[in-house]
């Protein structure tokens, strides 16, 4: 007989970064199951990142999402799901781009930075997104495979 074990995400730390324009900046999102997940990334507009995604915001195969050259209008929160036969889990990270002024001071060594002493979701609530969608999660992954 076949059974599943459920898409979890490993590392279930908030993910919150605040990056100055023009940086490039990346998630990191891992899960396991049976059969392996897939890993799936929505922007804080709804649309669907992908590999085959072209312009700044790309989603590897290895679940890391990359927004290059960051603008104000990437702030928002991104959303991984990872999805198998067993079912879906699903972890938001928050992105945080402050606008480029010409008064601040050039400073070539300054980088972004991963925030994640925040505690992560609670297990109960795990399987659930914390934002709403115009579109069930089935419909998506149908979508993408």
């Amino acid at each position: 007989y076949f059974t599943c074990r459920r898409a979890r995400i490993r590392d279930r730390k908030a993910q919150q970064v605040f990056v100055d324009e023009g940086h490039t900046v990346q998630f990191v999102c891992r899960a396991d199951g049976d059969p392996p997940p897939a890993i799936l990334w929505l922007s804080p507009r709804k649309h669907l990142v992908s590999a085959k995604s072209n312009g700044r915001l790309t989603a590897f195969p290895d679940g890391t999402l990359e927004v290059r050259y960051a603008q104000v209008q990437d702030n928002g929160t991104y959303l991984c799901i990872a999805a198998n036969a067993g079912g879906n889990d699903s972890m938001p990270a928050h992105l945080h781009v402050r606008s480029y002024s010409p008064d601040w001071p050039h400073q070539p060594n300054k980088t972004f930075a991963f925030i994640s002493n925040q505690p992560g979701e609670g297990e109960a609530n795990s399987t659930r997104a914390t934002v709403p969608f115009p579109f069930d999660i089935k419909t998506l992954i149908i979508a993408t495979t």
